[in-house]
């Protein structure tokens, strides 16, 4: 009977209270194996069971709202050069904030984002494609398959992010990014071994939310970009902060920007139509997800879910050329179909028109399912 009291006691705690101090580990263990967090099919990791590195967790979405129709945003969670998944399933309490945390571990605690002189193995990691692979998988879990996915990385696990956000599409269907103590890399514009391989944003990558967090006197990763001495090679340069983050405001079309100080440094806003995009820097350095940060970035990312939901134009979703839409009871393969100024009058290469009823907008899962509002009212 006491031992029942004592894990009603216990569970009812864990419900209201923070794991902080020291009891956070043994907390943390007694969680992982009663089930808080789940393990993801082992065909995620085909192909990258290299010394038996590979494995992927999650927190268990039988714990939360999600379970009742809520939608809880994704949040996969990348871990620092010589960092574990089990350091960020340890300190990231996603669950305390309305977030499902995912957390994969890379080749021997490394993401391959830039070339490690020497290791053919890690080198060959396509590590953008794990990624993408393992969204997918989350995406059909009925809890989930409404749910935005954004991305949370750490130095090495940041430039991953990047990477990420830069061939965002519908392949990689993110909405949002939090990136500590990395800036974008000026050059090289592409790497990797897969073919999702850009380094920075492009005319053909979506829009993403991204806070960008920097260290002003960090050594490692200057605030004025340049040479890293994280890298071996040095094609391998950093953009200044300022830079990185003014490059995610052009690509998604932001105008005017803010600086907002505070005791610690300083945040800079930028006003965009459907992201948004933050600089936070500090001028002393902070553990990444401390309270602070914590806070911070899951409010960015509760904030970027809120926003309202992106309109593409058709050819945007379209991006599958074996798509078919049906256009006034005529079928049009995407690949033939030309779009006009008004959105209307869909017209393909055999000059068969339709222009009555007609794709106006994307639904808001369009990049999930390829599906598209319609209008039947006659186009101007």
């Amino acid at each position: 009977m006491k031992v029942f009291l004592f894990i009603l006691t216990l569970c009812a705690g864990l419900s209201n209270a923070r794991l902080q101090g020291s009891s956070r580990r043994s907390l943390f263990d007694w969680g992982y194996y009663h089930g808080w967090f789940t393990a993801l099919p082992d065909d995620i990791c085909e192909g990258r069971h290299v010394h038996g590195q590979c494995h992927v967790r999650m927190d268990n979405v039988t714990r939360s709202w999600c379970k009742d129709g809520g939608k809880c945003p994704i949040v996969i969670f990348l871990h620092d050069k010589g960092q574990t998944a089990y350091d960020y399933m340890r300190h990231s309490e996603p669950w305390n904030y309305g977030l499902i945390g995912v957390y994969p571990q890379a080749y021997k605690n490394m993401w391959n984002t830039h070339d490690v002189e020497g290791d053919d193995i890690l080198n060959s990691m396509d590590d953008v494609a794990f990624i993408a692979k393992i969204i997918k998988h989350v995406k059909t879990l009925p809890e989930l398959e409404n749910s935005n996915v954004y991305v949370v990385g750490t130095g090495n696990g940041a430039q991953l992010a990047y990477m990420l956000a830069a061939n965002a599409g519908p392949d990689l269907p993110i909405m949002g990014i939090g990136a500590a103590y990395m800036s974008l890399l000026k050059t090289p514009a592409q790497y990797g071994p897969g073919p999702m391989k850009n380094t920075k944003p492009t005319s053909e990558s979506y829009p993403v939310s991204v806070h960008q967090t920097m260290y002003t006197a960090d050594m490692e990763v200057p605030f004025t970009g340049g040479n890293s001495p994280l890298f071996s090679n040095d094609i391998f340069q950093l953009m200044p902060a300022d830079l990185s983050i003014e490059t995610w405001a052009t690509h998604n079309g932001c105008h005017s920007n803010s600086i907002e100080p505070y005791s610690q440094g300083n945040m800079k806003r930028y006003e965009c139509p459907d992201t948004i995009v933050i600089l936070d820097y500090y001028t002393n350095h902070n553990n990444y997800l401390n309270d602070d940060l914590k806070y911070k970035v899951y409010s960015f990312i509760h904030h970027v879910d809120h926003l309202p939901p992106r309109v593409r134009n058709f050819s945007d979703c379209c991006s599958d050329t074996n798509f078919n839409v049906t256009v006034n009871d005529k079928v049009f393969l995407c690949a033939d179909l030309k779009n006009d100024t008004s959105k209307c009058g869909w017209t393909n290469t055999l000059n068969e028109t339709g222009d009555m009823s007609c794709p106006l907008e994307c639904s808001p899962t369009c990049i999930q399912d390829r599906a598209f509002k319609t209008n039947t009212l006659e186009c101007d």
